[in-house]
């Protein structure tokens, strides 16, 4: 008897395991810091994404530094566009399904307001002999991403981040965000052989100088945070 509720425990633990809709328009705030010995960067961005499993495409952009990519599988194109300039590159590979981590905590069911907004919190964190780092991941209870942030720190240094979705339209209204330009260059020689992860794009490091200590009340807040776990 003891095992079967020991295996339940397991399961109710692990089953906030979710995977986002296969179609979806969204707008993503992120933020990273990192230290490394004397080297102190911040990474702040703000960009659009245009996500379609079922087709295996997808697009994103930076508004602020005019520069767009097309990820289309479908039709073999891998597009990059910046300034009103374009490239076009035959494209091999495929789009990763977008889902929450695959083994973290259930920390629990909450609500924003009088219970009429739901969500899910999972996450995790651990304690090594030479590091310490952990993640938490917010999310609707029919899988639509809400933010996530994590940490990790040894000896050697630091490194945090963030992320938040806003203004998640579920289906794609303008199939055109897909296609390569009319003024677009036509294919170069060159083949893109790339898989593309749309959350470790999210989560890539752009490096501008900051104070350290900017990230390391960031750090602190997240250590805070996960410090109960």
């Amino acid at each position: 008897m003891i095992r079967y509720i020991l295996v339940l425990g397991i399961f109710i633990s692990l089953a906030s395991c979710c995977c986002y809709p296969d179609q979806f328009h969204a707008h993503v705030g992120f933020m990273s810091n990192y230290k490394y010995g004397s080297s102190a960067h911040h990474t702040s961005q703000a960009m659009q994404i245009w996500y379609d499993h079922c087709n295996n495409r997808a697009t994103y952009k930076y508004p602020k530094l005019a520069t767009t990519f097309i990820y289309n599988y479908h039709m073999g194109e891998y597009v990059y566009m910046k300034n009103g300039s374009c490239r076009a590159y035959t494209l091999r590979g495929n789009i990763s399904k977008m889902c929450t981590p695959k083994h973290p905590v259930n920390l629990g069911t909450y609500n924003f307001g009088a219970g009429k907004l739901p969500f899910h919190v999972s996450g995790y964190f651990r304690n090594t002999k030479y590091s310490k780092y952990g993640a938490m991941n917010v999310y609707s209870t029919d899988c639509l991403p809400i933010a996530s942030g994590g940490f990790s720190k040894s000896k050697y240094g630091y490194s945090v981040y963030g992320s938040m979705w806003v203004n998640i339209t579920l289906g794609i209204k303008d199939l055109n965000v897909f296609d390569k330009p009319a003024n677009c260059k036509g294919f170069t020689r060159g083949i893109v052989n790339q898989d593309l992860d749309l959350l470790d794009v999210i989560n890539r490091s752009f490096k501008k100088d900051v104070t350290v200590q900017k990230g390391e009340e960031f750090a602190d807040t997240l250590r805070n945070m996960f410090g109960d776990i």
